[in-house]
Order: C-alpha cells, then sequence, then structure tokens
C-alpha cells in the first residue's frame, strides 16, 4: 500500500500514477535522444542515437566535444572554447572560493566595457548576487553548471548561448 493509498484510497493512487506515467512519456517526446549511460566519464557504449551538435543534456555522452572530454579542469575547456570561438573580445578569468561553494566568473570585454559575465557553478550554489548585480547594470549574464549531472556542456551550447548573450 502506497502513501497516496493509504491517506486517499487506492483509486488515487492510480490516478497519479498514470499521470506520472503519461507526464514521463510526454518528457520522452519533448526532450530527444534522452538513451542514459550511467559512467559519465566513459565513452558510451552506443552513439548512434546521439546527435552530432547541439545536444548538452541526457545520460548518454554526446559525441560532441563536451566538457567531460576535455583533459583538464572544467575552467580551461571553458576558457580554450571562448577564446577559440571569440577573439575578438578580451576574457577575464577570476576563480572565486566561497567558504562553501567553489565559482568561476568570466567575463568579456570589448574595449573597456564589460559586455558579458558567465558564472560557472555548482548545481547546488545558490548564488544570485551576481545575476542581480549584472541586471542592475545592464551587462548580459549566463550561467553554467559544471557538475549537474546530465549537462554535458558542449562545445555548441555553449557557443550558441553566448552568441545569443552578446547578440550574435
Amino acid at each position: 500500500m502506497g502513501i497516496l493509498s493509504s491517506l486517499f484510497g487506492s483509486k488515487t493512487e492510480k490516478i497519479a500514477k498514470d499521470m506520472l506515467g503519461e507526464y514521463a512519456k510526454s518528457a520522452k517526446e519533448r526532450i530527444p535522444n534522452q538513451n542514459y549511460n550511467d559512467d559519465y566519464n566513459n565513452e558510451p557504449e552506443e552513439t548512434e542515437n546521439v546527435s552530432s551538435t547541439g545536444v548538452s543534456y541526457g545520460r548518454k555522452k554526446p559525441a560532441e566535444e563536451n566538457q567531460f572530454d576535455y583533459k583538464g579542469k572544467y575552467t580551461e575547456y571553458f576558457e580554450k572554447v571562448y577564446r577559440e570561438e571569440f577573439p575578438e573580445y578580451d576574457i577575464q578569468i577570476d576563480k572565486e572560493t566561497d567558504s562553501w561553494k567553489n565559482a568561476s566568473v568570466i567575463t568579456f570585454y570589448s574595449g573597456d566595457n564589460k559586455v558579458l559575465v558567465v558564472e560557472l557553478l555548482s548545481e547546488t550554489s545558490n548564488r544570485k548576487k551576481l545575476r542581480s548585480e549584472c541586471a542592475d547594470n545592464g551587462i548580459p549574464y549566463l550561467r553554467f553548471y559544471y557538475n549537474h549531472r546530465g549537462w554535458w556542456n558542449t562545445r555548441s551550447y555553449v557557443v550558441d548561448r553566448t552568441k545569443k548573450a552578446l547578440g550574435k
């Protein structure tokens, strides 16, 4: 006997399970290539259903270059992508260490003008200060999580979001 049936009766539990089943089915239709491989640091067993570009979420590692394939730290991966894809900007990377969370901030400059701030955060971070400061000053802001399970930060995903934030 489940908790719902003990509280509301077995019909309620069945209705709730049916609703969850329908939601899960519709989620699979909304999110393509949701094939899962629990070992994120090994190559996937098969890649035939994995898009070569743009898919930056799911349990199966994308075939495209991504943060977890990079042979260095996640900050180095973002720096490499940004310096290669956006050479027209001066890029400054600051590693911040809070007593309870780690974060890195990547700032794009065009001349003396700050044109974009990118924050790399842990998925458990609840930092809001920098995002609020950017909004108050009219500076575009992006956030990427470096350790969220299933979020690969593929090169095209990082580049596309960054281009949009820069108005390109």
